[in-house]
């Protein structure tokens, strides 16, 4: 583990505090969201999700997830989450997660791990991008005054952002609807967290989640 595994910054202590679930019962967690205002992040909740899954999984790393936000939640409330171990087989597990705030069900995954092994892999082609390194901010772009429909209170929130956990990065000027090329709305970032994580696979799952 480097240095700065060992002694991870501000951004990086909050994430692993947000991640670290206090054991209530058999297979069930509790998690505290710590956000200060809004809605609660729904990231968070599947990041959250994602790490109780795994406290109970014996081997193996994610391959599938599917995921269901069923009610807003609360930023300030923690988050009792229950995981049922729906199939122990020996090279794939499964695991149903109920996230409940305040006795409401806010959210379920569904949640399978796999032993490794070989086998068909495929991956699509990197689109042509810059340099992370040369690219704004992509809580500052997605602000910008041209960015008409974001209300100015919203705006604000997203340049408060910057020095988060993750470090995102607008790639290329987005493309809309109405811009009369015919496209799909979309947009290039680059993402990548703001400093280096535990060697834990877990939370290199929750974090990308």
């Amino acid at each position: 583990m480097t240095e700065a595994q060992e002694a991870p910054g501000g951004a990086i202590r909050e994430f692993l505090r947000q991640m670290a679930l206090e054991p209530a019962d058999y297979d069930r967690f509790r998690g505290e969201p710590g956000q200060e205002e809004g809605r609660l992040f729904g990231g968070l909740v599947l990041a959250q999700a994602i790490v109780a899954a795994g406290r109970t999984a014996s081997f193996g790393s994610i391959h599938s997830l599917h995921a269901y936000f069923l009610r807003a939640g609360k930023p300030q409330d923690p988050i009792d989450y229950t995981v049922e171990r729906i199939r122990e087989g020996r090279n794939f597990l499964t695991r149903r997660v109920t996230a409940v705030q305040a006795g409401h069900t806010i959210f379920e995954a569904s949640v399978s791990f796999a032993a490794p092994e070989e086998g068909i892999s495929h991956q699509a082609p990197m689109p042509a991008a810059p340099d992370p390194e040369g690219c704004p901010p992509w809580w500052t772009t997605i602000a910008l005054p041209r960015m008409a429909d974001i209300p100015p209170a919203m705006a604000e929130r997203m340049r408060s952002r910057l020095g988060r956990p993750i470090d995102l990065r607008s790639a290329a000027e987005p493309t809309r609807a109405d811009d009369g090329t015919g496209r799909l709305p979309a947009r290039a970032v680059w993402g990548r967290m703001a400093e280096p994580l535990p060697e834990d696979p877990l939370l290199h799952a929750a974090a990308l989640a």
